[in-house]
Formats: C-alpha cells, structure tokens, sequence
C-alpha cells in the first residue's frame, strides 16, 4: 500500500464557512503509512503563497491508507478547530 498522502488547502474564510480555492500536493517526508509530515519549509512556502494572493491556509488533507477513513487519535490531538467545517470546492 502507498505511503500517506498529505496536501496544504488555502482559500478564504466567510462568516459561515471556509472556501478551499487551492491545493498544494506535499511530499510526506515521513515515508510512513501510518502517519505524515510536511517539511516545515514547504508549510512556509505555502503559507508565504497564500499571502501573496490574498488566501490563508485552511486546512491540512491526509489520507488512511492503513485504516478507516475517519479522525485517528492523532488526529484528534492536533486538530486545532475542534468544530466540523463544511468545505466547498471551486475549480
């Protein structure tokens, strides 16, 4: 089975919710199937991106390869908005 894949989502924020307008296709350096990791300095570049074009980054996207498709303990620890947002999708 393949590593997990992990992306950086960058859109914009609204009063109701967050709007993903770009994704960022990362390397996870971790090489692991059972967890991931962004090099810092892609999460900088990024970062440094979205500000340019007037977005922020959104959210994190990794995959289970390994196990069900839904928060692991893990992620739970390090999720930093503990509400469930809906995310709409734009070309």
């Amino acid at each position: 089975k393949p590593y997990e894949s992990c992306a950086i989502l960058v859109g914009n924020e609204t009063d109701e919710n967050w709007t993903v307008n770009k994704v960022f296709l990362t390397e996870n350096i971790s090489k692991s199937k059972v967890t991931f990791t962004i090099s810092p300095d892609k999460e900088f570049e990024v970062d440094q991106i979205s500000k340019e074009i007037n977005m922020e980054i959104v959210c994190i996207f990794h995959s289970h390869p390994e196990s069900e498709a839904r928060p692991s303990e893990t992620d739970k620890k390090f999720r930093h908005n503990r509400r469930d947002e809906l995310l709409r999708f734009r070309k």
